[in-house]
């Protein structure tokens, strides 16, 4: 085997496990952005609540004020 066939191997061999990794790299690309995207969207989802529960502790606290708020 001469050595250009040996390079040539080794650079297809090559090639392919860049090629693999590539797809690898865009797929965990894609699920980060999506899970992202999903945290972003609860955290909205929570704050949201929070303030509402704010909101009723505020008014319990108005009705009853000898409770400690």
């Amino acid at each position: 085997m001469s050595f250009d066939s040996t390079m040539d191997k080794v650079n297809e061999l090559f090639n392919s496990h860049r090629d693999e990794l590539m797809e690898r790299n865009d797929a965990l690309e894609a699920i980060v952005m999506a899970l992202n995207e999903e945290l972003m969207a609860t955290t909205m989802a929570l704050n949201t609540r929070i303030e509402e529960l704010k909101g009723k502790l505020a008014l319990v606290c108005e009705d009853k004020v000898y409770i400690r708020c």
